[in-house]
Order: structure tokens, then sequence, then C-alpha cells
């Protein structure tokens, strides 16, 4: 299966690592690891994540919270749509 990551993926991981490094620097490598093996785990079990809707979300735990994963698997394809911290007052996308 191949792993595909949009633009709002990135555009996510670019805002948590910007924030982390202004208010908690350490905790960039940190946050890094977690999420790439959370994506590991979602690579090699696909289905793990809850349904939500037309989506797919696993939780990867990280502080005083957790980050949440959203993506969509289809027979040849495992897309990473979007990623955040379950503290982050966010919009629906």
């Amino acid at each position: 299966m191949r792993l595909v990551y949009s633009q709002g993926f990135y555009r996510d991981l670019e805002r948590i690592y910007r924030f982390l490094g202004l208010v908690y620097p350490s905790a960039r490598p940190l946050a890094a690891k977690q999420i790439k093996q959370t994506i590991s785990l979602v690579k090699r079990y696909p289905t793990i994540g809850f349904l939500n809707g037309k989506f797919r979300e696993v939780i990867a735990p990280f502080g005083k919270g957790s980050f949440v994963l959203r993506y969509r698997i289809s027979k040849k394809e495992l897309v990473l749509l979007h990623v955040w911290h379950d503290k982050e007052k966010r919009f629906e996308n």
C-alpha cells in the first residue's frame, strides 16, 4: 500500500512544529517521533483507526493530550489528510 501525504497534512505538521518551537522547543523531536511511530503503525495496520464518517482517525498520546491523525484508505493508497493536537482550537475542514 502506497503512503501519500496530503498538502493539508504537511501544513498541519508545519503549524505544530512552529508552535512547539515557540513554546516548548525540546518537545519538537518528541512530537516528530510520536507522529512517525503512529504513521508506521497505521501503515502496518490501516484499519486500526476508528471510523469518523468517510475518514479514519487514530489517537497518538502526547503530553497532556494526544495527536489525532486523520487518514483515508483505498485498495492502493493510504492518504494522510490531517494531524492536530487535541488541545488545539481548530475548525473542521
